[in-house]
């Protein structure tokens, strides 16, 4: 049986929807998370694209041991750095034994309603300040243990932030990694060291198949008992399958205005679903200069504003938030593309309220914040970028943010309500 496999690439009028990049520069999807066994690794293998390694997980570019970290005071002592994430990951381990004694407690007795409350409301952010408050109260009792406390949430917030893209503060403790649902490869992370980025793979991967672009869904029609599927574009082209695989990012999936219509709807239950979910935004900002001033031996930089911060939540300024609400005065990490690409280039990588912030600012504003940090570590004189790009993933109305996340009040099971086959449409959380 021959099968012929026809996409269509929303309203996009070029190849890979969040997998973009631009003149080298990956500008949605970038890191290929372990190396041994992935199959992305693999078909980059495949493709003859090489492979630039950068160690670390899917948190750290370049992994926590190769970012040099900074605070006011200067770069900080790999001691201090060791204390830091050591402590963190204690507490982690903590914050999940935490959960399995509540579960433990609460099965056969009167504690179910309290299990179900804490399900449907407690964040992240408050059983991370749990387990401090109760286990390492010391953490609180002089300036310089609330300046470690602060170095360890900087690891939640980058975590949370830049690797789920959503602040801690509205995750769900209980399932605020459900969405990833992926599989935990070994081996050091890469991305593509290729001119063209993650896009040389999209495109090699395109050759020969039948791609339909500029043109958005407005309707998916699909029968009942596994009959055909009809796609129509806004321009009202229609086209026949027998079966459909739907990858709208959760935020298009969500959308009031202008919505993709199904015919018939959707179950009632998959559709409370998808609008349980959060679409988390991960924004991006490049500087690109005429030559490299900074040590090109670490593949990221790290600040942790020790001066401004509020040591009473995780919401401090050290992890992106100042005390009064305003924005972060610098970002957390600043990484090194000049050690995959030779080009002198630096950038950040901000989810959350801080990636949100990203598409509020103009381009100059979006300089400025990046450059008070580039001057802060690198000196005042460090010269000004030649050229600033920024993404706005959260405000595309082809994507309408840039993963699918697990707020609060989302359930263990809304990612596989979502995703289960519904007679010829199968949807895929992107």
């Amino acid at each position: 049986m021959v099968y012929r496999l026809g996409l269509f690439n929303a309203g996009r009028d070029y190849i890979g929807g969040r997998t973009r990049s631009a003149d080298g520069l990956d500008l949605g999807a970038h890191w290929i998370h372990g190396t041994d066994g992935n199959p992305l690794a693999e078909l980059c293998e495949k493709m003859h694209l090489e492979l630039h390694l950068t160690g670390g997980n899917s948190t750290y570019p370049g992994g926590p041991y190769r970012i040099q970290f900074y605070d006011p005071m200067g770069p900080i002592s790999d001691v201090s750095r060791d204390i830091a994430y050591t402590t963190y990951q204690r507490i982690c381990h903590d914050v999940h034994e935490f959960e399995e004694n509540l579960r433990a407690r609460a099965k056969g007795n009167d504690m179910e309603e309290i299990l179900a409350d804490y399900e449907s409301s407690l964040t992240l952010a408050d059983a991370f300040e749990t387990v401090v408050r109760d286990r390492y109260p010391f953490l609180h009792r002089s300036q310089a243990a609330r300046e470690d406390l602060s170095r360890i949430r900087w690891h939640l917030q980058l975590e949370c932030r830049d690797d789920l893209g959503e602040d801690a503060e509205r995750l769900s403790w209980w399932y605020h990694d459900a969405a990833g649902r992926t599989e935990v490869f070994q081996g050091e992370n890469a991305c593509v060291s290729h001119k063209q980025g993650m896009s040389a793979l999209t495109t090699a991967l395109a050759k020969g198949l039948d791609i339909y672009k500029a043109d958005p869904i407005a309707k998916v029609e699909y029968g009942l008992g596994g009959k055909q599927v009809t796609v129509t574009t806004r321009h009202n082209k229609s086209h026949t399958a027998d079966a459909c695989i739907v990858t709208l990012p959760i935020g298009v999936l969500q959308k009031e205005k202008d919505p993709v219509i199904f015919d018939p709807p959707l179950p009632a239950e998959k559709v409370q679903a998808i609008q349980r979910l959060g679409s988390a935004t991960v924004n991006k900002v490049f500087l690109e200069f005429d030559r490299v001033f900074w040590p090109q031996q670490h593949y990221a930089f790290a600040y942790i504003d020790t001066d401004n911060f509020d040591d009473s939540s995780v919401s401090a300024g050290a992890v992106g938030m100042a005390r009064d609400g305003k924005p972060a005065a610098y970002p957390r990490l600043l990484i090194n593309y000049y050690r995959a690409l030779g080009r002198p280039v630096l950038g950040v990588v901000c989810g959350g309220e801080d990636g949100r912030r990203i598409e509020l600012r103009t381009m100059d504003e979006n300089r400025d914040w990046v450059m008070r940090l580039v001057r802060r570590l690198f000196g005042p004189d460090s010269p000004m970028p030649k050229h600033v790009s920024a993404t706005s993933w959260g405000t595309d109305p082809m994507s309408l943010g840039s993963v699918p996340c697990m707020p609060v009040g989302t359930r263990p099971d809304d990612v596989l309500v979502c995703e289960r086959n519904h007679h010829s449409l199968i949807i895929w959380l992107v």
